[in-house]
Protein backbone atom coordinates (compact mmCIF):
# COMPACT_ATOMS: atom_id res chain seq x y z
CA UNK A 1 0.00 0.00 0.00
CA UNK A 2 1.23 3.30 -0.77
CA UNK A 3 1.87 6.33 1.59
CA UNK A 4 -1.09 8.39 0.01
CA UNK A 5 -3.73 5.31 0.21
CA UNK A 6 -2.35 4.58 3.86
CA UNK A 7 -2.85 7.98 4.79
CA UNK A 8 -6.30 8.16 3.21
CA UNK A 9 -7.37 5.05 4.89
CA UNK A 10 -6.67 6.55 8.13
CA UNK A 11 -8.85 9.29 7.16
CA UNK A 12 -11.98 7.43 5.99
CA UNK A 13 -11.45 5.54 9.65
CA UNK A 14 -11.93 8.69 11.26
CA UNK A 15 -14.24 9.94 9.49
CA UNK A 16 -16.28 6.75 10.21
CA UNK A 17 -15.34 6.79 13.95
CA UNK A 18 -16.74 10.44 13.57
CA UNK A 19 -20.04 10.17 12.00
CA UNK A 20 -21.31 6.55 13.69
CA UNK A 21 -22.03 5.66 16.93
CA UNK A 22 -20.76 1.80 16.89
CA UNK A 23 -21.44 -1.22 19.20
CA UNK A 24 -18.14 -3.29 17.89
CA UNK A 25 -14.64 -2.11 16.91
CA UNK A 26 -13.97 -2.91 12.66
CA UNK A 27 -11.20 -5.80 12.39
CA UNK A 28 -9.35 -4.49 9.74
CA UNK A 29 -9.81 -1.70 7.46
CA UNK A 30 -11.39 -3.20 4.60
CA UNK A 31 -14.65 -3.04 7.58
CA UNK A 32 -14.66 1.26 7.16
CA UNK A 33 -18.04 2.27 5.93
CA UNK A 34 -18.67 5.88 5.61
CA UNK A 35 -22.47 5.77 6.45
CA UNK A 36 -24.68 8.78 6.51
CA UNK A 37 -27.74 9.86 7.15
CA UNK A 38 -30.35 13.14 7.39
CA UNK A 39 -32.99 12.23 10.08
CA UNK A 40 -34.11 13.96 13.53
CA UNK A 41 -32.34 11.99 16.92
CA UNK A 42 -36.18 11.66 18.35
CA UNK A 43 -39.62 11.75 16.92
CA UNK A 44 -42.71 12.95 19.32
CA UNK A 45 -45.66 11.10 17.38
CA UNK A 46 -49.53 11.65 18.43
CA UNK A 47 -51.53 8.24 19.13
CA UNK A 48 -53.51 8.23 16.06
CA UNK A 49 -52.57 9.57 12.69
CA UNK A 50 -49.46 10.22 13.26
CA UNK A 51 -47.58 11.66 10.61
CA UNK A 52 -45.23 10.01 8.00
CA UNK A 53 -41.73 11.20 8.74
CA UNK A 54 -38.43 10.55 5.81
CA UNK A 55 -34.95 9.00 6.53
CA UNK A 56 -32.64 9.92 3.92
CA UNK A 57 -29.65 7.41 4.06
CA UNK A 58 -26.32 6.80 1.54
CA UNK A 59 -23.06 3.83 2.81
CA UNK A 60 -20.32 3.01 1.09
CA UNK A 61 -21.62 -0.53 2.17
CA UNK A 62 -24.57 -2.09 2.21
CA UNK A 63 -27.37 -0.35 4.64
CA UNK A 64 -30.01 -1.45 7.13
CA UNK A 65 -33.09 0.41 8.58
CA UNK A 66 -34.45 -1.41 11.85
CA UNK A 67 -36.93 -1.03 14.46
CA UNK A 68 -36.59 -2.35 17.79
CA UNK A 69 -40.98 -3.04 17.39
CA UNK A 70 -41.39 -3.87 13.57
CA UNK A 71 -45.22 -4.75 14.84
CA UNK A 72 -45.67 -1.24 15.72
CA UNK A 73 -44.40 0.77 12.14
CA UNK A 74 -43.91 -0.13 8.50
CA UNK A 75 -40.73 1.19 7.08
CA UNK A 76 -40.62 1.42 3.36
CA UNK A 77 -37.08 0.13 2.62
CA UNK A 78 -35.07 -1.84 5.04
CA UNK A 79 -32.07 -2.27 3.18
CA UNK A 80 -30.31 -0.45 0.74
CA UNK A 81 -26.85 -0.92 -1.84
CA UNK A 82 -23.44 0.78 -1.60
CA UNK A 83 -22.48 4.11 -3.06
CA UNK A 84 -19.07 4.61 -4.52
CA UNK A 85 -16.71 5.22 -1.91
CA UNK A 86 -15.38 8.49 -4.01
CA UNK A 87 -19.16 9.97 -4.60
CA UNK A 88 -19.86 9.37 -0.77
CA UNK A 89 -16.75 11.54 0.49
CA UNK A 90 -17.68 14.31 -1.63
CA UNK A 91 -20.86 14.81 -0.64
CA UNK A 92 -22.34 12.75 -4.10
CA UNK A 93 -24.17 9.80 -4.92
CA UNK A 94 -27.27 8.57 -4.93
CA UNK A 95 -29.50 9.13 -1.77
CA UNK A 96 -32.15 5.90 -0.87
CA UNK A 97 -35.28 8.07 0.95
CA UNK A 98 -36.70 6.10 3.25
CA UNK A 99 -40.57 6.56 4.46
CA UNK A 100 -41.28 5.73 7.73
CA UNK A 101 -45.34 5.03 8.91
CA UNK A 102 -46.21 4.51 12.95
CA UNK A 103 -49.73 2.41 13.27
CA UNK A 104 -52.06 3.24 15.68
CA UNK A 105 -51.13 3.19 19.09
CA UNK A 106 -54.60 1.50 20.64
CA UNK A 107 -53.10 0.95 24.02
CA UNK A 108 -53.76 3.79 26.78
CA UNK A 109 -49.86 4.13 28.11
CA UNK A 110 -47.55 5.84 25.72
CA UNK A 111 -45.15 4.21 23.97
CA UNK A 112 -41.25 4.14 22.92
CA UNK A 113 -39.46 2.73 19.74
CA UNK A 114 -35.83 2.83 18.15
CA UNK A 115 -34.92 2.70 14.53
CA UNK A 116 -31.22 1.76 14.39
CA UNK A 117 -29.44 2.88 10.99
CA UNK A 118 -26.83 0.38 9.97
CA UNK A 119 -24.01 -0.75 8.18
CA UNK A 120 -22.91 -4.45 8.63
CA UNK A 121 -21.65 -4.05 12.28
CA UNK A 122 -21.79 -0.37 12.61
CA UNK A 123 -24.71 1.48 14.13
CA UNK A 124 -24.51 4.96 12.75
CA UNK A 125 -27.73 6.18 14.28
CA UNK A 126 -30.18 5.29 16.95
CA UNK A 127 -33.69 7.43 16.61
CA UNK A 128 -35.67 6.93 19.52
CA UNK A 129 -39.42 7.90 19.30
CA UNK A 130 -42.29 8.22 21.22
CA UNK A 131 -45.84 7.99 20.17
CA UNK A 132 -48.56 9.26 22.41
CA UNK A 133 -50.78 6.37 24.25
CA UNK A 134 -54.71 6.98 23.67
CA UNK A 135 -55.30 7.80 27.44
CA UNK A 136 -57.19 11.01 28.40
CA UNK A 137 -58.30 12.65 31.49
CA UNK A 138 -60.02 16.13 31.27
CA UNK A 139 -62.47 18.53 33.02
CA UNK A 140 -64.57 21.45 31.09
CA UNK A 141 -62.75 24.70 31.15
CA UNK A 142 -66.70 25.77 32.16
CA UNK A 143 -66.18 23.31 35.32
CA UNK A 144 -62.79 24.47 36.24
CA UNK A 145 -63.52 27.56 38.31
CA UNK A 146 -67.07 26.94 40.34
CA UNK A 147 -68.64 29.53 43.04
CA UNK A 148 -70.09 28.07 46.01
CA UNK A 149 -72.67 29.50 48.69
CA UNK A 150 -71.36 30.78 51.95
CA UNK A 151 -73.56 27.56 53.68
CA UNK A 152 -70.93 25.29 52.09
CA UNK A 153 -74.03 24.16 49.75
CA UNK A 154 -72.76 20.82 47.26
CA UNK A 155 -71.01 21.70 43.75
CA UNK A 156 -70.34 19.36 41.51
CA UNK A 157 -68.03 18.64 38.50
CA UNK A 158 -67.70 16.44 35.58
CA UNK A 159 -64.78 13.79 34.59
CA UNK A 160 -64.15 12.81 31.57
CA UNK A 161 -62.01 9.93 31.03
CA UNK A 162 -60.86 6.80 29.40
CA UNK A 163 -59.50 5.40 32.99
CA UNK A 164 -59.10 5.23 35.98
CA UNK A 165 -58.61 8.49 38.20
CA UNK A 166 -59.09 10.48 41.98
CA UNK A 167 -59.56 13.69 43.61
CA UNK A 168 -58.19 15.42 46.41
CA UNK A 169 -58.51 19.11 48.07
CA UNK A 170 -54.58 20.39 47.65
CA UNK A 171 -52.57 20.64 50.89
CA UNK A 172 -54.09 24.44 51.42
CA UNK A 173 -57.53 23.74 51.09
CA UNK A 174 -58.66 21.25 54.02
CA UNK A 175 -62.07 22.66 54.30
CA UNK A 176 -62.95 20.99 51.22
CA UNK A 177 -64.60 17.73 51.38
CA UNK A 178 -65.39 15.47 48.72
CA UNK A 179 -68.57 13.80 49.39
CA UNK A 180 -68.80 11.48 46.12
CA UNK A 181 -66.35 10.98 43.38
CA UNK A 182 -63.21 11.18 45.82
CA UNK A 183 -61.82 8.27 43.04
CA UNK A 184 -63.91 7.08 40.34
CA UNK A 185 -63.22 4.61 36.05
CA UNK A 186 -64.15 6.03 32.97
CA UNK A 187 -66.54 9.29 33.10
CA UNK A 188 -68.11 10.15 36.40
CA UNK A 189 -68.84 13.07 38.53
CA UNK A 190 -67.74 14.75 41.48
CA UNK A 191 -69.32 16.23 44.31
CA UNK A 192 -67.72 18.84 46.93
CA UNK A 193 -68.41 20.23 49.84
CA UNK A 194 -67.87 22.62 52.86
CA UNK A 195 -68.71 24.38 56.09
CA UNK A 196 -70.51 27.26 56.53
CA UNK A 197 -67.87 30.24 55.59
CA UNK A 198 -68.77 33.59 58.60
CA UNK A 199 -65.63 34.54 57.39
CA UNK A 200 -63.32 36.01 54.36
CA UNK A 201 -63.68 34.88 50.91
CA UNK A 202 -61.78 31.62 50.70
CA UNK A 203 -60.78 29.56 47.58
CA UNK A 204 -59.89 26.04 47.30
CA UNK A 205 -58.20 23.98 44.90
CA UNK A 206 -58.65 20.08 43.49
CA UNK A 207 -56.07 18.56 42.23
CA UNK A 208 -56.72 15.76 39.82
CA UNK A 209 -54.92 12.46 39.40
CA UNK A 210 -54.55 9.40 37.09
CA UNK A 211 -54.65 6.17 36.96
CA UNK A 212 -50.54 6.36 37.55
CA UNK A 213 -51.23 8.51 40.28
CA UNK A 214 -49.70 11.13 38.69
CA UNK A 215 -51.21 15.06 39.35
CA UNK A 216 -52.56 16.62 36.50
CA UNK A 217 -50.93 20.28 35.77
CA UNK A 218 -54.16 22.25 36.53
CA UNK A 219 -56.88 22.34 39.30
CA UNK A 220 -60.67 22.75 40.08
CA UNK A 221 -60.54 26.09 42.11
CA UNK A 222 -63.50 26.44 44.16
CA UNK A 223 -64.42 30.23 45.34
CA UNK A 224 -66.82 29.91 48.51
CA UNK A 225 -68.68 32.89 49.45
CA UNK A 226 -67.89 35.37 52.12
CA UNK A 227 -66.12 38.75 52.93
CA UNK A 228 -64.26 39.37 49.86
CA UNK A 229 -61.83 42.48 50.72
CA UNK A 230 -58.79 41.65 47.98
CA UNK A 231 -56.60 44.84 47.30
CA UNK A 232 -54.48 44.68 43.28
CA UNK A 233 -50.52 44.62 44.15
CA UNK A 234 -48.02 42.44 43.53
CA UNK A 235 -47.95 39.07 45.35
CA UNK A 236 -44.34 38.46 46.67
CA UNK A 237 -43.60 35.06 48.87
CA UNK A 238 -42.35 35.57 52.02
CA UNK A 239 -40.31 32.72 53.22
CA UNK A 240 -40.66 33.24 57.02
CA UNK A 241 -44.63 33.08 56.66
CA UNK A 242 -44.80 30.82 53.79
CA UNK A 243 -47.32 33.13 52.20
CA UNK A 244 -48.05 35.99 50.08
CA UNK A 245 -47.48 39.39 50.59
CA UNK A 246 -49.01 42.28 49.44
CA UNK A 247 -46.83 44.82 47.20
CA UNK A 248 -47.20 48.59 45.77
CA UNK A 249 -44.28 49.18 43.76
CA UNK A 250 -43.83 52.66 41.95
CA UNK A 251 -41.22 54.67 40.29
CA UNK A 252 -39.07 57.44 41.88
CA UNK A 253 -41.19 60.12 40.08
CA UNK A 254 -43.91 62.62 41.70
CA UNK A 255 -47.33 60.67 40.67
CA UNK A 256 -50.46 60.14 41.32
CA UNK A 257 -51.38 56.01 41.42
CA UNK A 258 -54.79 54.42 42.07
CA UNK A 259 -54.88 50.91 43.78
CA UNK A 260 -57.34 48.81 42.50
CA UNK A 261 -59.56 47.13 45.07
CA UNK A 262 -62.06 44.15 44.79
CA UNK A 263 -65.22 44.49 47.51
CA UNK A 264 -68.22 43.37 48.18
CA UNK A 265 -67.88 45.88 51.41
CA UNK A 266 -67.51 48.63 52.64
CA UNK A 267 -63.80 49.09 53.77
CA UNK A 268 -61.36 52.04 54.96
CA UNK A 269 -57.86 52.64 54.44
CA UNK A 270 -55.30 54.11 56.56
CA UNK A 271 -51.62 54.37 56.54
CA UNK A 272 -50.14 52.29 59.18
CA UNK A 273 -47.80 55.16 60.39
CA UNK A 274 -48.51 58.85 60.15
CA UNK A 275 -45.10 59.08 60.55
CA UNK A 276 -44.89 58.23 56.46
CA UNK A 277 -44.98 61.74 55.11
CA UNK A 278 -43.31 60.77 51.47
CA UNK A 279 -46.73 59.75 50.44
CA UNK A 280 -50.35 60.80 50.92
CA UNK A 281 -54.09 58.62 50.89
CA UNK A 282 -56.29 60.94 48.79
CA UNK A 283 -59.32 58.16 49.52
CA UNK A 284 -60.26 56.62 53.05
CA UNK A 285 -62.19 53.83 52.10
CA UNK A 286 -64.88 53.01 49.69
CA UNK A 287 -67.65 50.70 49.25
CA UNK A 288 -67.40 47.54 46.88
CA UNK A 289 -65.24 47.79 43.94
CA UNK A 290 -63.18 51.06 44.44
CA UNK A 291 -59.84 52.56 44.37
CA UNK A 292 -57.00 53.85 47.02
CA UNK A 293 -55.30 57.06 45.22
CA UNK A 294 -52.01 57.08 46.65
CA UNK A 295 -49.99 60.60 45.92
CA UNK A 296 -46.10 60.17 45.91
CA UNK A 297 -43.45 63.15 46.54
CA UNK A 298 -40.11 62.80 44.66
CA UNK A 299 -37.77 60.37 45.92
CA UNK A 300 -34.64 62.41 45.78
CA UNK A 301 -32.77 59.63 48.11
CA UNK A 302 -30.63 56.89 47.20
CA UNK A 303 -32.51 54.13 49.37
CA UNK A 304 -36.18 52.22 48.47
CA UNK A 305 -38.81 54.03 50.59
CA UNK A 306 -41.24 51.86 52.73
CA UNK A 307 -44.38 52.18 54.42
CA UNK A 308 -47.60 50.06 55.04
CA UNK A 309 -51.00 50.98 54.39
CA UNK A 310 -54.17 49.18 56.16
CA UNK A 311 -57.31 48.51 54.36
CA UNK A 312 -60.47 47.23 57.21
CA UNK A 313 -64.22 45.73 55.77
CA UNK A 314 -67.15 47.56 57.87
CA UNK A 315 -69.21 44.83 59.47
CA UNK A 316 -72.36 45.04 57.78
CA UNK A 317 -74.01 43.91 61.03
CA UNK A 318 -73.38 43.31 64.66
CA UNK A 319 -71.23 39.85 64.61
CA UNK A 320 -70.11 40.09 61.02
CA UNK A 321 -66.69 39.47 60.22
CA UNK A 322 -64.11 42.10 59.69
CA UNK A 323 -61.34 41.44 57.18
CA UNK A 324 -58.03 43.02 57.49
CA UNK A 325 -55.65 43.47 54.45
CA UNK A 326 -51.92 45.29 54.85
CA UNK A 327 -49.90 46.41 51.77
CA UNK A 328 -46.62 47.42 52.17
CA UNK A 329 -46.14 50.51 49.86
CA UNK A 330 -42.18 50.72 48.43
CA UNK A 331 -41.02 53.50 46.21
CA UNK A 332 -38.01 53.22 43.61
CA UNK A 333 -35.19 55.97 43.62
CA UNK A 334 -33.50 57.04 40.88
CA UNK A 335 -30.66 55.36 39.76
CA UNK A 336 -27.75 57.82 38.46
CA UNK A 337 -25.11 56.88 35.54
CA UNK A 338 -21.98 55.76 36.55
CA UNK A 339 -19.51 57.44 34.19
CA UNK A 340 -16.22 56.18 32.96
CA UNK A 341 -13.42 58.63 30.98
CA UNK A 342 -10.28 56.94 29.27
CA UNK A 343 -7.74 57.48 31.35
CA UNK A 344 -4.91 55.13 30.84
CA UNK A 345 -6.01 53.01 33.71
CA UNK A 346 -9.06 52.58 32.34
CA UNK A 347 -8.10 52.06 28.71
CA UNK A 348 -5.05 49.91 29.48
CA UNK A 349 -6.67 47.83 32.44
CA UNK A 350 -10.64 47.35 30.87
CA UNK A 351 -10.29 48.00 27.22
CA UNK A 352 -7.22 45.85 26.42
CA UNK A 353 -6.45 45.25 22.66
CA UNK A 354 -8.01 42.31 20.80
CA UNK A 355 -5.55 41.58 18.81
CA UNK A 356 -7.64 40.70 15.85
CA UNK A 357 -5.50 41.20 12.76
CA UNK A 358 -8.19 39.88 10.59
CA UNK A 359 -9.62 41.47 7.25
CA UNK A 360 -7.23 44.22 8.03
CA UNK A 361 -7.29 45.04 11.38
CA UNK A 362 -4.78 46.37 13.64
CA UNK A 363 -4.02 47.38 16.74
CA UNK A 364 -1.56 51.01 16.61
CA UNK A 365 -0.32 52.25 19.55
CA UNK A 366 -2.82 53.60 21.84
CA UNK A 367 -2.92 57.50 22.00
CA UNK A 368 -4.88 58.79 25.28
CA UNK A 369 -4.72 62.59 25.57
CA UNK A 370 -6.80 64.65 28.46
CA UNK A 371 -9.32 61.23 29.43
CA UNK A 372 -9.76 60.52 25.86
CA UNK A 373 -8.91 57.72 23.66
CA UNK A 374 -7.55 58.48 19.83
CA UNK A 375 -9.76 55.63 17.90
CA UNK A 376 -7.60 55.59 14.80
CA UNK A 377 -8.00 53.65 11.47
CA UNK A 378 -8.85 49.58 12.35
CA UNK A 379 -7.90 50.17 16.06
CA UNK A 380 -10.26 47.81 18.01
CA UNK A 381 -10.84 47.65 21.41
CA UNK A 382 -13.25 45.28 23.80
CA UNK A 383 -14.18 44.38 27.04
CA UNK A 384 -16.58 42.56 29.16
CA UNK A 385 -19.93 44.56 30.90
CA UNK A 386 -23.62 43.95 31.98
CA UNK A 387 -26.17 44.03 28.90
CA UNK A 388 -28.72 44.99 31.23
CA UNK A 389 -29.16 48.30 32.13
CA UNK A 390 -28.67 51.26 29.68
CA UNK A 391 -25.42 52.22 27.43
CA UNK A 392 -24.13 55.67 26.23
CA UNK A 393 -20.77 55.97 24.35
CA UNK A 394 -19.87 59.79 23.10
CA UNK A 395 -17.59 60.23 20.01
CA UNK A 396 -16.45 63.45 19.12
CA UNK A 397 -13.91 64.39 16.34
CA UNK A 398 -15.47 62.32 13.63
CA UNK A 399 -13.53 62.36 10.35
CA UNK A 400 -15.73 62.56 7.24
CA UNK A 401 -13.94 58.77 5.72
CA UNK A 402 -14.35 57.46 8.92
CA UNK A 403 -16.90 54.66 9.80
CA UNK A 404 -17.78 54.45 13.65
CA UNK A 405 -18.03 50.93 14.51
CA UNK A 406 -19.24 49.32 17.92
CA UNK A 407 -20.13 45.56 17.76
CA UNK A 408 -21.81 43.92 21.03
CA UNK A 409 -21.14 40.50 21.54
CA UNK A 410 -24.10 38.98 23.61
CA UNK A 411 -23.34 35.67 25.18
CA UNK A 412 -24.59 32.35 23.25
CA UNK A 413 -23.07 33.82 20.52
CA UNK A 414 -25.70 37.23 19.39
CA UNK A 415 -24.52 39.90 18.02
CA UNK A 416 -25.81 43.77 17.83
CA UNK A 417 -23.64 46.10 15.62
CA UNK A 418 -24.35 49.62 15.35
CA UNK A 419 -22.37 51.66 13.24
CA UNK A 420 -22.10 55.63 11.90
CA UNK A 421 -20.96 56.26 8.23
CA UNK A 422 -21.55 59.10 6.18
CA UNK A 423 -24.98 60.40 7.59
CA UNK A 424 -26.50 56.97 8.08
CA UNK A 425 -26.75 54.26 11.00
CA UNK A 426 -25.97 50.86 9.92
CA UNK A 427 -27.71 48.38 12.80
CA UNK A 428 -27.92 45.03 12.42
CA UNK A 429 -28.46 41.61 14.60
CA UNK A 430 -32.12 41.59 15.70
CA UNK A 431 -35.19 41.44 12.79
CA UNK A 432 -37.29 44.52 12.54
CA UNK A 433 -35.08 47.32 12.82
CA UNK A 434 -34.96 50.53 11.54
CA UNK A 435 -31.85 52.82 10.20
CA UNK A 436 -31.78 56.28 10.63
CA UNK A 437 -29.41 59.15 9.49
CA UNK A 438 -27.66 62.43 10.80
CA UNK A 439 -25.74 65.39 10.29
CA UNK A 440 -22.38 64.66 8.96
CA UNK A 441 -21.36 68.59 10.31
CA UNK A 442 -22.13 67.24 13.44
CA UNK A 443 -18.75 66.16 14.76
CA UNK A 444 -20.00 64.35 18.71
CA UNK A 445 -22.46 61.68 18.21
CA UNK A 446 -23.80 59.50 20.93
CA UNK A 447 -24.53 55.63 20.53
CA UNK A 448 -27.02 54.27 22.93
CA UNK A 449 -29.12 51.51 23.90
CA UNK A 450 -31.49 50.60 26.68
CA UNK A 451 -32.20 46.64 27.91
CA UNK A 452 -35.37 46.30 30.02
CA UNK A 453 -36.84 42.90 30.93
CA UNK A 454 -40.09 41.79 29.46
CA UNK A 455 -42.86 39.99 31.79
CA UNK A 456 -42.10 36.37 29.90
CA UNK A 457 -38.23 37.19 30.68
CA UNK A 458 -36.77 38.04 27.72
CA UNK A 459 -35.67 41.81 26.70
CA UNK A 460 -36.93 45.16 25.52
CA UNK A 461 -34.05 47.04 23.23
CA UNK A 462 -34.34 50.73 22.88
CA UNK A 463 -31.64 52.03 20.21
CA UNK A 464 -30.40 55.74 20.32
CA UNK A 465 -28.67 58.28 18.54
CA UNK A 466 -27.83 61.15 20.55
CA UNK A 467 -30.54 60.70 22.77
CA UNK A 468 -32.93 60.36 20.90
CA UNK A 469 -34.91 56.68 20.38
CA UNK A 470 -34.73 55.51 16.86
CA UNK A 471 -35.87 51.85 16.84
CA UNK A 472 -36.74 49.16 19.24
CA UNK A 473 -37.27 44.87 19.17
CA UNK A 474 -38.31 42.67 21.94
CA UNK A 475 -36.68 39.39 21.88
CA UNK A 476 -38.00 36.09 22.43
CA UNK A 477 -37.36 32.32 21.55
CA UNK A 478 -38.98 33.00 18.20
CA UNK A 479 -37.24 36.40 17.30
CA UNK A 480 -33.63 36.84 16.68
CA UNK A 481 -31.53 37.04 18.19
CA UNK A 482 -33.72 34.85 21.04
CA UNK A 483 -31.67 36.47 24.10
CA UNK A 484 -32.93 36.44 27.63
CA UNK A 485 -32.95 39.16 30.03
CA UNK A 486 -29.61 38.52 32.48
CA UNK A 487 -27.36 37.51 30.04
CA UNK A 488 -23.70 39.00 29.93
CA UNK A 489 -22.33 40.88 26.78
CA UNK A 490 -18.76 38.79 26.02
CA UNK A 491 -17.14 41.84 24.08
CA UNK A 492 -17.53 45.25 22.98
CA UNK A 493 -15.56 46.36 20.51
CA UNK A 494 -14.92 49.21 19.31
CA UNK A 495 -13.43 50.56 15.84
CA UNK A 496 -12.60 53.27 13.13
CA UNK A 497 -12.04 52.43 9.60
CA UNK A 498 -12.51 53.81 6.13
CA UNK A 499 -9.32 55.64 6.81
CA UNK A 500 -10.48 58.29 9.04
CA UNK A 501 -10.38 58.72 13.22
CA UNK A 502 -12.40 59.36 15.73
CA UNK A 503 -12.09 60.08 19.78
CA UNK A 504 -14.28 58.28 21.97
CA UNK A 505 -14.01 60.61 24.95
CA UNK A 506 -16.57 58.75 27.90
CA UNK A 507 -19.24 56.23 27.91
CA UNK A 508 -22.38 56.24 30.66
CA UNK A 509 -23.86 53.03 32.40
CA UNK A 510 -26.83 52.98 34.40
CA UNK A 511 -27.67 49.65 35.94
CA UNK A 512 -31.70 48.59 35.97
CA UNK A 513 -33.19 48.78 39.40
CA UNK A 514 -33.44 46.13 41.53
CA UNK A 515 -36.46 45.92 44.04
CA UNK A 516 -34.08 43.40 46.14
Amino acid sequence: MTRMKKILSFIMVALAVAACATKEAPTSLDDVVDLRYRVNDVYDLPATNAPVFTIVVKSTKPWTLRSLHPTWCMIETEEGEAVSDSLVRIGKGENTSVKVKYYDNTKLDDRTDTILIASGKWIGKQVLINQKGIAYLDVDMAERELDMAKDGSDVSFHIKSNQDWSVAPDKDSPWLTVKEGATGSLDGVVTVGAPDNSGEMRYGRLDIFDRKGVKMKWQVVITQDGVQLEPVAVEVYNEDTKKNDLELREDYIAHTFAMPVKSNASWTVVKKSEADTWFTLLDAGGNGDGNVRIQFTQNEGADIREAFIVLTTIPSEPGAATVTKEVKVRQAYKVLPQRYNFTDQEVYDAWPDSKNTSNGYVNPPQMVENGMLIVQNCQVRQRSMAFSGTYTFHWADIDDAARVRMWFYIKDSETIKFNLYQGNTDLSGFTGLTNTTYDTAVKEHEIGFENTPTADGYCHIVFKLDGVEFTSCTTSATNSPSCVWGLGLDQVYMAVDKGGSAVIEWYEYTPPFSWE
